[in-house]
């Protein structure tokens, strides 16, 4: 029998995976003898199931991305509703629990994985793997607040590359209850706040999120947790969105979301905050050894930015000199991208056209999945979806203001959060769609883009039971 696979992630809206049921529920067993080892990254789709080999449609092609194969399917691709989808379990010999992130560096075929923790662990990216190896442990800093964690992660494009200053670098996102010391470039992990509170909480508690760079040993792709550089340190508020997308876009910049942490107008505000939003950051600086950096062609260093107090942002890296939203009077941070977002979770790249799909949970009406491009505003808190949002339409705002993709009514989603655009060869039918899973439901979606109206269509696909 060939029972082809397709690696599919999916992340949660809060602290899960999309297509697990509840938080924290014990291992229990799916059909297909799913194992249900708490908050499994990856799931298998299988279509199908046909004599043959289980190789794609010309063999073994050359990798476009971490996930996919890129060989071109050697049969015409009928749409996803030709084929019955099934979902059963990617890796069913790890025990992997809290899982949040999901990535792949440039040099090996591991996949390495955070839990909510902090702790990273890798593993081959094989289905019989049954062991996994610590990458980096984080859990003396990472504060597991309600809908926070370790967040993100994300390798520098050049990782691996003995000719790049960046061959070691990689990037993270997570919450912490760690002020920072008095360089201001890292935690000071002595003055961690241990009784900060696990539980929904409103304002400000004396919790952070932080995104950080750090660098592997020498001669070994193990994280350094020494090597810590804070980027930004901006104060947690309330109990979710926190955001946590990154990903780099062939500009080579490095794209990373923040929710509005349920402050709601946070999402049109670029003046008092970093929040509701896609920051998009010229990082491979060039460190002059005093405390200072240099910019890279074409950007230039941050002219508005958090730097007293327990806050800082704009160290160690500049900002592009085509961000939309430039102020040569440092009013306003020129870190964004885009605006008017609610909690952008998860991000994926298309590795075909470059673009940048985001799953968003809506409020009380509306899921939504956009297409991330900068000088778009998305239109939360004044839009939820297509309909009008929890605020009134305002006179002016910045940006173009952009509907999502295509958004899901209540019945349909209750927490999309994102997914992967397939562009593998074992299942042409599924090629250029954006598969996303909904945390609520159990639900798969496949989602078309037309590309002449940035508009998309959905097509269930499959139930998690």
């Amino acid at each position: 029998m060939r029972c082809a696979r397709l690696h599919v992630g999916f992340l949660s809206a809060r602290i899960a995976l999309a297509l697990l049921s509840e938080k924290n529920c014990p291992p229990m067993t799916y059909s297909l003898r799913r194992s249900l080892t708490v908050y499994l990254l990856l799931v298998f789709i299988v279509a199908g199931c046909s004599p043959g080999s289980d190789e794609g449609a010309n063999g073994s092609g050359g990798p476009v991305a971490p996930f996919l194969d890129g060989v071109f399917p050697n049969r015409t691709p009928s749409g996803p509703g030709s084929s019955d989808w099934t979902i059963v379990p990617a890796f069913p010999n790890l025990e992997l629990s809290d899982t949040l992130v999901i990535s792949a560096n440039p040099t090996d075929n591991r996949l390495y994985v955070g839990s909510r923790n902090g702790l990273i662990v890798s593993f081959d990216n094989q289905p019989n793997a049954d062991a996994t190896e610590t990458f980096l442990d984080l859990r003396d800093r990472v504060a597991v607040v309600w809908d926070g964690g370790f967040l993100g992660l994300v390798f520098h494009p050049d990782f691996g590359d003995p000719g790049s200053p960046y061959s070691k670098t990689f990037y993270v996102y997570y919450s912490s209850h760690c002020p920072l010391g008095a360089s201001r470039d890292a935690p000071d992990l002595e003055a961690c706040n241990d009784g900060y509170p696990r539980t929904s909480t409103e304002g400000f508690f004396g919790t952070y999120l932080r995104l950080s760079r750090f660098e592997v040993f020498e001669d070994a792709i193990v994280g350094d947790p020494s090597t810590e550089q804070v980027l930004i340190n901006i104060r947690l508020y309330n109990d979710s969105h926190r955001g946590g997308g990154m990903a780099f876009r062939n500009d080579g910049y490095l794209y990373l979301t923040i929710g509005d942490q349920f402050r709601f107008d946070t999402a049109q505000d670029i003046v008092d905050t970093l929040e509701g939003g896609s920051l998009r950051l010229a990082v491979d600086v060039t460190d002059n050894g005093d405390g200072s950096w240099s910019c890279p062609a074409g950007s230039h260093q941050p002219r508005r930015s958090f730097n007293a107090g327990d806050e800082i942002s704009g160290r160690y890296y500049c900002i592009p000199n085509d961000n939309p939203w430039l102020d040569i009077n440092a009013v306003n941070f020129e870190e964004y991208c885009s605006i008017g977002h609610r909690n952008p979770h998860r991000l994926a790249r298309d590795p075909l056209t470059d673009r940048l799909w985001s799953g968003e949970i809506g409020d009380a009406s509306r899921e939504e999945i956009n297409v991330i491009e900068c000088g778009n505003n998305y239109g939360w808190p004044f839009r939820e979806g297509l309909i009008a949002g929890v605020r009134p339409e305002p006179s002016s705002y910045l940006g173009t203001l952009t509907d999502p993709v295509i958004d899901f009514t209540r019945d349909q989603a209750q927490a999309i959060i994102g997914g992967y655009v397939y562009r593998g060869s074992k299942f042409p039918e599924l090629a250029g769609y954006y598969l996303a899973g909904d945390y609520v439901t159990n639900k798969v979606w496949a989602i078309a883009l037309d590309e002449n109206t940035m508009t998309g269509t959905k097509l269930y696909l499959s139930l998690i039971h």
